[in-house]
Order: C-alpha cells, then sequence, then structure tokens
C-alpha cells in the first residue's frame, strides 16, 4: 500500500527531495540499497528493482524500530529523524512510539494516511 501515498503509483514521479519513481527513493538510499544511477539509467525508477529494494528497506527498518508504525515513518524522514526524537522523549521522561513523538508534520501524517489507505483499500464497500 505504500506505493498508493509515495507516488500513486506513478512510475516517474519525482517529489520536493528528488526521491524518485513508484517507492520514491532519494539518491543516497537508492545507492545504499543498489538502485544505482547513471546517464542512460536510474534503477530507482524500476518498479521490480525498486518494490525489491522498498522490501529490503522496510525490513530494516522493523528490524531497527521493533515497531511499524515507527519503521514507516523512518521510510519517510529517515531513521536519524525517528532516533532524534526518541532520544530527546526518552531524556524528557516521555514516551518514544510514534504517536508521542515531535516529528515533522509530513511525518506526523504518513503513518495516519498509510493506516487509513489500508483500511480502505481492504474494505473499499464500507467507504463507497
Amino acid at each position: 500500500y505504500l506505493p498508493i501515498i509515495e507516488s500513486g503509483f506513478m512510475e516517474r514521479a519525482v517529489s520536493p527531495a528528488q526521491a524518485v519513481g513508484i517507492w520514491q527513493f532519494i539518491e543516497e538510499t537508492g545507492r545504499r540499497y543498489n538502485l544505482h544511477r547513471n546517464g542512460w539509467s536510474d534503477k530507482r525508477l524500476d518498479p521490480f528493482h525498486s518494490a525489491r529494494a522498498a522490501a529490503r528497506l522496510l525490513k530494516h527498518l522493523h528490524q531497527t524500530f521493533d515497531n511499524w508504525e515507527l519503521a514507516l515513518a523512518a521510510y519517510n524522514a529517515g531513521a536519524g529523524t525517528i532516533n532524534w526524537a526518541m532520544r530527546v522523549n526518552r531524556k524528557a521522561g516521555l514516551p518514544t512510539h510514534f504517536w508521542a513523538l515531535d516529528l515533522p508534520e509530513e511525518t506526523e501524517n504518513y503513518v495516519p494516511t498509510f493506516l487509513a489507505t489500508v483500511m480502505i483499500a481492504k474494505n473499499p464497500e464500507a467507504f463507497g
């Protein structure tokens, strides 16, 4: 369901941050997951290769955070942003789950948007 909110399944989608493709990989993350770019091709635009890379990235993020909401937030904002927000909350004695973190607005909306997308996709008749 992530490609629905990442790109609307548009293979040539480009974000303001220069993330591209169905799975919206920025160049740095793409390189880390073998989605190389040269003058002739950009593997981030390849649906097959980018889907495999996204699966590996999501697996890594879930192993890192042991929580799907935090893994999804990290897919959007980067693991460093999530770790920083968790560290701030930990130092303040606050909870470190997704809903308690102070995150960029886009990321705060990302997980609820994903959850809503899944609910609607699994129950289309309930949502007209």
